[in-house]
């Protein structure tokens, strides 16, 4: 069968773009589709701001006329300037298993990225880290948190042998806090001084000061691998996308002796079991499986955690996660999972002090150089 490359440039093809996935993974019972209008929003340069410092093309791969495979080819602008690279980023790739497929995507493109003078792929990868990243290479038997990527197993071996080698591991965790009175007696413990917890009485009262999380968001990660800051317009973007679904009491802020924003942490109830039940659509039964499993608490996702640069190492970490575990508690939730943290990042890596930590998997960012 012969393989044909048609690049999206209509509404129609971008739905059997963001389709393609529920194909592929029909028979996955640990596969978490990510909901179809959302997919689309981000894919969409109308609605998604990301589009204001970065290009992307969409690719399918076609046999007899079906999708068989996809992938996104992303410029990030913002990204190469900060980095000081020539890189292209791919995401959102997809593929039965013919390695037929994938060669023919990736050969996509690399041809782009070779037209737009860059000298690097790596992926999968985003617009930013507030997207989806990263091919999972362990972890395939079981259902993970629904900011986790999941991949087949023979996505590896696709890349391995187009030449793509390791960049960056993220690794993500269960937590069970068999050390939580002792952890909460140490929180408990610390003298009120420079910093204190701020408690959130309404999501929508205090929805005035999100903005200054993600400012924080933008220092504490700018030295790490990959990221590239958000800008306003994608700081409301995701405010107005994510933050109303949070309980109030799994956001946890911390202040300086000004009321200036020094940390802040955000956790919600798992949306993985509701987005499979889903099957990535709102109507006609999907609205109610997500609202309900914002309202069942067993499952606890600890979503983002940020602290200014000038508060790193202090107690701020140890009072939120201290706060967390006793809200966690008083709701009934049962274990956390996280999300993906990078491999050799020892301050995130520290959160799992207190917990009984089981790894769940690894994703990997992949490279590979134009010659």
């Amino acid at each position: 069968m012969g393989i044909e490359i048609r690049e999206v440039l209509n509404k129609r093809d971008l739905k059997r773009f963001v389709l393609l996935a529920h194909k592929i993974y029909k028979d996955s019972p640990y596969w978490v589709p990510p909901l179809i209008i959302e997919e689309m929003a981000i894919l969409d340069r109308s609605k998604n701001p990301a589009f204001e410092n970065a290009e992307a093309r969409l690719f399918m791969a076609c046999q007899d006329g079906e999708p068989a495979g996809c992938i996104a080819a992303i410029l990030s602008h913002i990204a190469n300037k900060k980095h000081g690279t020539r890189n292209m980023r791919f995401g959102w790739f997809e593929t039965v298993e013919d390695y037929r497929v994938a060669e023919a995507l990736f050969r996509a493109v690399e041809e782009y990225a070779r037209d737009s003078g860059m000298e690097t792929l790596t992926g999968p990868q985003g617009f930013s880290d507030m997207d989806r990243e990263g091919l999972l290479i362990e972890g395939h038997e079981t259902t993970h948190s629904f900011m986790i990527s999941y991949h087949h197993p023979y996505y590896a071996g696709f890349l391995d042998r187009y030449g793509f080698e390791k960049e960056e591991d993220y690794v993500f965790y269960k937590l069970r806090p068999t050390s939580r009175d002792i952890f909460v007696r140490i929180a408990d413990a610390i003298e009120p001084g420079r910093l204190r917890l701020v408690p959130i009485e309404s999501v929508k009262r205090f929805s005035p000061r999100f903005p200054e999380m993600f400012h924080i968001y933008n220092e504490a990660y700018e030295d790490l691998y990959g990221t590239v800051p958000l800008t306003d317009s994608q700081i409301r973007y995701y405010i107005k996308k994510y933050i109303s679904a949070v309980h109030k009491d799994l956001i946890k802020i911390v202040v300086d002796e000004q009321g200036q924003m020094a940390a802040f942490m955000i956790a919600l109830s798992s949306l993985s079991e509701a987005l499979q039940k889903a099957r990535g659509r709102l109507l006609p039964s999907g609205w109610f499986h997500l609202l309900r499993a914002l309202r069942t608490y067993r499952v606890l996702e600890i979503a983002i955690i940020g602290v200014k640069k000038k508060y790193q190492g202090s107690e701020a970490v140890l009072m939120m996660v201290a706060d967390l575990l006793k809200s966690a508690d008083r709701l009934g939730f049962e274990y956390g999972v996280t999300a993906h943290m990078l491999e050799g990042n020892t301050a995130v890596q520290a959160l799992r002090m207190g917990f009984d930590s089981q790894p769940l998997g690894r994703l990997r960012i992949y490279k590979k150089r134009l010659d």
